[in-house]
């Protein structure tokens, strides 16, 4: 146990993502896009 490791209830395959974003006073910019 890694502390970190999530499993499905079915233990199938998953896939997970997140983005980056940088918040400034005029707006959001989405870091991770190309």
């Amino acid at each position: 146990d890694d502390g970190w490791t999530v499993v499905t209830k079915d233990r199938k395959w998953t896939a997970q993502f997140e983005h980056t974003l940088l918040v400034t006073e005029s707006g959001v910019d989405i870091l991770t896009q190309p």
